[in-house]
């Protein structure tokens, strides 16, 4: 189980955690927060994409519309080869359509016994500022790509420069583009 939530919804989610795992994985319950400050709009649909070397996953990725304050995406996954114990080093990577928001990383212990509880170790956390304002050089051959980023960055409350936007007819275009890479 994979949680995105508010700054407010912690706990709300550990006791989610809690009541969901079997009693005995619940205490190797183990939280990531990011300290991002980005307000992603209600009604965005967020997709998780799990990364875990030498494992078959199901599903290989998961949609949430983003409407509550808190949501669960759920994975299953199977070692590709039998062992006796193996670690996972893997992570879960979240995209606003074609924009990676963040990312998870983790080690986690796995045995092929019945009753082994693994602990999962989260891999540190790193947080970094997000980018507020962003100028998008490309080929209009690409226009297809460009146009989904802007939505993206868009409700991400992003603000978005792009020469089709933002040059007004008459503009120089080599001086307009540089001041548009300059407020990026």
């Amino acid at each position: 189980m994979v949680y995105a939530h508010v700054p407010n919804a912690p706990e709300k989610v550990r006791l989610n955690a809690f009541e969901r795992l079997p009693n005995d994985h619940a205490d190797n319950y183990a939280a990531v927060e990011s300290a991002d400050p980005r307000a992603i709009k209600r009604g965005t649909t967020i997709t998780a994409v799990p990364h875990l070397p030498n494992c078959r996953v199901s599903p290989e990725r998961t949609d949430v519309v983003w409407l509550r304050d808190w949501h669960v995406a759920e994975f299953e996954f199977q070692l590709k080869q039998k062992t006796q114990a193996a670690t996972i080093e893997g992570s879960v990577s979240f995209y606003v359509d074609p924009v990676l928001i963040g990312e998870v990383r983790f080690t986690m212990p796995v045995s092929t016994g019945e009753s082994h509880a693994s602990q999962v170790v989260p891999d540190g956390h790193v947080t970094a500022p997000a980018y507020q304002a962003i100028f998008v050089s490309y080929s209009h051959r690409d226009s297809w790509i460009v146009n989904r980023l802007e939505k993206a960055y868009q409700v991400l409350g992003n603000k978005y420069l792009r020469d089709v936007r933002d040059l007004r007819s008459g503009d120089e275009w080599n001086p307009a583009l540089l001041g548009l890479i300059d407020k990026a």
